[in-house]
């Protein structure tokens, strides 16, 4: 298991090592983040399918429910991720309404994870405390606020039409109910031994929301471009999500 961590985040290292000596050159950063993101959400996809294959199908066992949600999560982050590749490279992305077909995977991706997570709360419920309940209000409402101020307010100043204004507002606070669902469970399972696992999964779904929120603010204010620094937040969020759903796949293995 230490093996495969130390390679993990070994792996993980090195990309980011080569985000950083390529800030300069936006061709190799191009190809850089075209190969490594869809190649790293494709090992969350094999993960998440080994722990699916643990557990099998049956609507009867919530393990198994959160296995499924987490596996199909993964395979629309990782047909997100492979479309927005290529669409760098002349593939045209199907549009519907104000979103692309990458946007809506994305958007796929969060509610499956959401499901799991909900699943996980209802596993769970009786280990949740009105402390981890008061501390996850206040960070979401201290998230809230700047996602107001850096991301809504903004927009609100500039004519638009209704239906994208709309998204626009609902998009980051969507993403945050995720991050603060998150939290909650982070801070659930936070020091138990069998929630290893699901602290490093939750982790590297908050930092993925990060990046999304990032993302979000560089895109529209035309300061992102393929390789920026921000990607590092996704990066390190599959890594987690690698790391937690192996520990996770080998504790029920072997229990």
């Amino acid at each position: 298991m230490k093996i495969f961590q130390m390679v993990s985040l070994s792996y993980g290292a090195v990309i980011i090592l080569l985000y950083v000596l390529g800030q300069n050159n936006f061709e190799f950063l191009k190809l850089l983040s075209s190969i490594t993101l869809p190649m790293t959400s494709g090992f969350v996809i094999i993960l998440s399918f080994l722990v699916f294959k643990t557990f099998g199908v049956s609507w009867r066992d919530t393990f198994g429910k959160i296995c499924l949600s987490v596996t199909v999560a993964a395979f629309f982050l990782f047909l997100g991720d492979s479309l927005k590749a290529l669409s760098r490279f002349g593939l045209n992305i199907p549009t519907i309404l104000p979103l692309s077909l990458v946007d809506i995977l994305y958007v796929g991706e969060y509610v499956m994870f959401l499901f799991a997570l909900f699943w996980i709360l209802f596993l769970f419920e009786k280990a949740i405390t009105w402390k981890n309940i008061v501390a996850t209000s206040v960070v979401s409402i201290a998230f809230a606020t700047v996602i107001s101020y850096i991301l809504v307010l903004p927009i609100l100043a500039f004519q638009r039409d209704p239906l994208d204004l709309i998204l626009r507002i609902v998009y980051p606070f969507f993403v945050l109910f995720l991050f603060a669902i998150s939290f909650l469970v982070f801070l659930t399972f936070f020091g138990g031994e069998l929630g290893v696992a699901w602290c490093f999964i939750t982790v590297g779904i908050l930092f993925h929301t990060l990046g999304d929120l990032s993302y979000v603010y560089a895109n529209w204010n035309n300061l992102y471009f393929a390789g920026h620094p921000l990607e590092i937040l996704w990066l390190t969020s599959y890594i987690l999500l690698i790391i937690g759903l192996e520990i996770y796949r080998r504790q029920f293995k072997l229990g």
